[in-house]
């Protein structure tokens, strides 16, 4: 568990296991070869978070403006904010805007559910 008490930005890797990072304010870049990640905070810069084998979740303020791009190879997506969505829309992959858009969010596991409230 990883809580952050200042801005900037915040990398975090692991082979095996989860995390859990809480009040992100700034950029995320957060890998996990197997295990599930949550992340709690605002991004007011890009956001990239992958796991090979493990479910996402992102909790983010209510009004985040965002660039959203989600992709589960076995698993499904659920997102709690209003996406403006652009091509297909189908269980694995949701690529939009909300709230008209801002700093990109792109979440991927290969196996896992991803939901983004």
């Amino acid at each position: 568990t990883l809580e952050q008490t200042a801005p900037g930005a915040v990398n975090v890797q692991t082979g095996s296991g989860g995390m859990e990072l809480n009040g992100v304010h700034g950029s995320l870049e957060a890998k996990a070869g197997s295990g599930t990640i949550r992340a709690q905070g605002d991004p007011s810069g890009a956001w990239t978070v992958r796991s090979g084998s493990g479910s996402i979740r992102l909790r983010l303020p209510q009004n985040a403006a965002f660039d959203l791009d989600a992709h589960t190879g076995s698993g499904s997506i659920s997102v709690a904010h209003p996406v403006t969505v652009q091509g297909a829309v189908n269980r694995k992959e949701v690529h939009g805007k909300v709230r008209g858009g801002g700093v990109p969010v792109e979440v991927q596991t290969g196996s896992g559910t991803i939901d983004i409230e």
